[in-house]
């Protein structure tokens, strides 16, 4: 193992691990996969194959899957509607796709 003098240390980049990188993904889905990219210094690609063990890499699949919980809760489409930004029958539609 090489030994690292404090600069060099200090200077080496921070390596996310694979948990980290998918938690970053799932948590905040205003965060862009470009900025993760960024951040991680890894590419879009490995970012995709990293998230993929962890999940679903696609955002629109998981608001997808808040519109079936709300419904299973039993609110009302309208009230869906307004939670998500969706429109009502594109929440009917969702709906009635998943049956």
């Amino acid at each position: 193992m090489d030994t690292l003098n404090f600069r060099e240390f200090v200077e080496q980049p921070y390596q996310y691990s694979d948990l980290e990188i998918a938690n970053m993904y799932f948590s905040s889905p205003d965060v862009k996969i470009r900025e993760i990219a960024q951040r991680t210094n890894k590419s879009i690609t490995e970012l995709y194959q990293i998230i993929h063990k962890y999940g679903k890499p696609n955002r629109v699949n998981t608001n997808r899957d808040h519109v079936s919980m709300l419904a299973d809760s039993g609110l009302p489409v309208k009230r869906i509607a307004e939670l998500t930004g969706y429109s009502t029958r594109h929440i009917r539609n969702l709906l009635k796709a998943e049956k």
